[in-house]
């Protein structure tokens, strides 16, 4: 599938026994299509937006709720204007998932 987004990020994953702190510039995220993907170093998590709930944005935070089986609870995804530039992304794009 062909990438609409891609950016560097810091990224905490951590439930059912994986924990995954990888800081900016070592974590990437990207959306395509059906998908949002997180490559953090290490380990790499493909979330289908039809398994996400929502996307909670803070002032440099964006945390992932979602239902994926396979794929850790909590995941935070952090950096420099992210939340702006991904909900920016969503729309363009018309992206079936909520910022």
């Amino acid at each position: 599938m062909a990438s609409l987004f891609s950016s560097w990020a810091g990224v905490n994953v951590f439930g059912e026994g994986v924990v995954v702190r990888c800081s900016w510039p070592f974590a990437r995220i990207g959306l395509d299509a059906e998908s949002l993907t997180i490559d953090a170093l290490i380990r790499q998590f493909q979330i289908r937006f039809s398994d996400i709930e929502r996307l909670e944005a803070g002032r440099l935070t964006v945390r992932v709720i979602h239902h994926a089986t396979g794929v850790p609870r909590l995941i935070n995804i952090s950096g420099w204007r992210l939340p702006g530039r991904l909900r920016k992304a969503i729309v363009e794009h018309r992206l079936p998932v909520q910022l």
